[in-house]
This record gives C-alpha cells, sequence and structure tokens, in this order.
C-alpha cells in the first residue's frame, strides 16, 4: 500500500440510552492502535441522546491520533430520516434499526470515496488495515468472510448466491454500489423478504449482493462465540458473537479474548468499566462455570424460552 493512501473506515450505531458509544470506541481504539502508521479517514453514522456527549469523546480520540473523523447524525438528515423509517416498518428481526445504517453509506459518503472498510461495533482490530484494504475486488461489489452460521438461524429461502457472509466486517466497492441504484434495491428487497429477514442488514446485503461478493479468508473476521471457548486464534479481527463481551461477564469465552477486548477498553476514557453479572444471560449462554452445569443450564434455557436451540 503506498504510504499516501488514505484508508477508510466506516462504523455505525444507533446509541439509545449513551452507553453503547463506549463499545464503539473500544473498536475505534483498536484500529488506531494498530494503525499508526497508515492514513486513516473514519466515517460515522451514529445517533445518540442529545445529553450524551460521545460525539466530542469519539472525534476528540480520533484527533489525539491525528486521524480525520466525519460523523452523520441520521436523524437531523430529512432524506436520511425518511429511509430509516422504512427500515423500522420492514425489519422483523430483533436487531436495533442501527444494524441497517450501514446500508445507508453509499448514500452519505463524499463522492470521493470509492471504497470503504465497514466494521461493526463489537470487533477488536488485531492488525494493521492495509492487509485488508490492499486486497483486489476483482469485479465484485463487496468483500466479507463466510459466515459459518447461517444454515442455521436464516429461515427464508430467498437465493444468497453460493456463499453467504457475516456483514460485520465488508470492504465496499462504494463507486461500483452508487451505479446501483442501491437505496432502491434494499427497499426492494426489504419488500421481497418480507417477515423473513432474522439477520436484519445482513440477510439484505447477501439478497442484492446474491453473485457480487469475494470471499476471503476468516482471520479477518473471526467470529468468537462459545463454539469456540477452547480455541484461541491469533487472528487478523475478532468479532464477539454470542455472548457479547461488553453485556455481562461471560466466563466461559476464552479469557486472552477477554482480556484482549479489555485491554483497547482501558485506552479509552471509559478505562476500568466492566460489564456487571447478569443472571438471565449467563443462564441463556451458559456462561457460568463447569462445563457440566452450562449443558444443562443451556438445556433449561431451551425449556424456559430463554435460548433459541440454534444459539
Amino acid at each position: 500500500m503506498d504510504s499516501n493512501t488514505t484508508i477508510n473506515i466506516a462504523l455505525c450505531w444507533n446509541d439509545t440510552d449513551g452507553q453503547y458509544s463506549k463499545f464503539a470506541l473500544t473498536t475505534i481504539v483498536s484500529i488506531l492502535e494498530h494503525n499508526r502508521n497508515n492514513k486513516l479517514a473514519f466515517f460515522i453514522i451514529m445517533d445518540i441522546p442529545a445529553e450524551s456527549n460521545a460525539i466530542t469523546i469519539v472525534q476528540d480520540t480520533i484527533q489525539e491520533y491525528k486521524q480525520e473523523c466525519t460523523i452523520v447524525k441520521p436523524s437531523q438528515n430529512i432524506k436520511i430520516k425518511e429511509i430509516i423509517n422504512f427500515f423500522n416498518m420492514h425489519n422483523s428481526s430483533t436487531f436495533d434499526v442501527g444494524a441497517y445504517y450501514r446500508l445507508l453509506l453509499p448514500m452519505v459518503l463524499p463522492s470521493y470515496v470509492n471504497k470503504i472498510i465497514y466494521l461493526d461495533c463489537d470487533i477488536i482490530v488485531n492488525t494493521s488495515l492495509s492487509k485488508l484494504w490492499d486486497i483486489d475486488f476483482e469485479g465484485k461489489c463487496i468483500i466479507g468472510v463466510k459466515d459459518k452460521y447461517k444454515p442455521k438461524y436464516s429461515s427464508n429461502s430467498y437465493d444468497y448466491g453460493k456463499a453467504y457472509i457475516n456483514s460485520g466486517v465488508l470492504m465496499l466497492n462504494v463507486d461500483k454500489i452508487r451505479n446501483l441504484d442501491f437505496i432502491n434495491l434494499v427497499k426492494d428487497s426489504l419488500i421481497k423478504l418480507n417477515d423473513q429477514i432474522p439477520n436484519a442488514d445482513q440477510d439484505v446485503i447477501n439478497a442484492i449482493f446474491a453473485y457480487e461478493k469475494k470471499i476471503i479468508p476468516k482471520s479477518y473476521n473471526y467470529l468468537i462465540t462459545l463454539t469456540n471457548k477452547d480455541k484461541y486464534s491469533d487472528a487478523y479481527i475478532y468479532h464477539y458473537l454470542k455472548p457479547k463481551v461488553f453485556n455481562y461477564n461471560p466466563c466461559f469465552m476464552h479469557k486472552k479474548y477477554i482480556q484482549q477486548y479489555y485491554k483497547y477498553l482501558d485506552l479509552t476514557p471509559y478505562k476500568g468499566w466492566r460489564p456487571k453479572r447478569d443472571i438471565i444471560n449467563s443462564i441463556r449462554y451458559g456462561t457460568l462455570s463447569g462445563y457440566k452445569t452450562n449443558s444443562y443450564l443451556r438445556k433449561i434455557a431451551v425449556r424456559l424460552g430463554l435460548k433459541d436451540r440454534s444459539l
């Protein structure tokens, strides 16, 4: 990668209670720490309560690393608000509407941005993003990692192409997507998928780009769940799925994943913050100590309706 190249990075979140921004900032700091020698331009779509100072904290943190930051607030843009209202009307998933914000990127990004890396806010970056940035699109619209969990919990029969990708880490060929009348494609897909989008924007992205996806190694989006509880990977990017490391203490997760997460959280103004124990979620995801205990509790959770059998 040329030393004058700027890596464009997007994050999106809807912070309804003013608390979620600390987790997004943890992701941002992990990026900043590993990309000190790269030029970065952050494009952030976020909504926060009026009384929150999260925007100032995010901007100040990025500026401390001498990197660029542009923030878009959907609630202050009438055209964007209309699209978000449409998303809300057709959102049959359990996800917050903020999950759909990434679908706005081709519309809100400046015209000079021709490609961008999108990252979820439950991610830790462990290396320079230049490795990902240098991957060739080979004419495709998006680059991502295959989601191994799709067959277990995606219920609709819409054509997703040969592979279903996880939308937590994406690289978007913005120039090509802009030429597709993308927002109308999104609306059409939401209508066609109707109430069968358990994975929210991820289903929409896979449907629209069914044959426009390039698959890259899982190290670029290593999914951390209870299924890899006994394994540790030196992946480029960690993606914390279930249980969320920041919701409660997931003591049944490999301790190195937990340590890595709080290493970066403690580099933010929220240093020292830790979640409280959540008994309901500990039962739901089986995160109490002891394998036999956890196996038993997960079965109870299914019977009580606290947990889907596929989780």
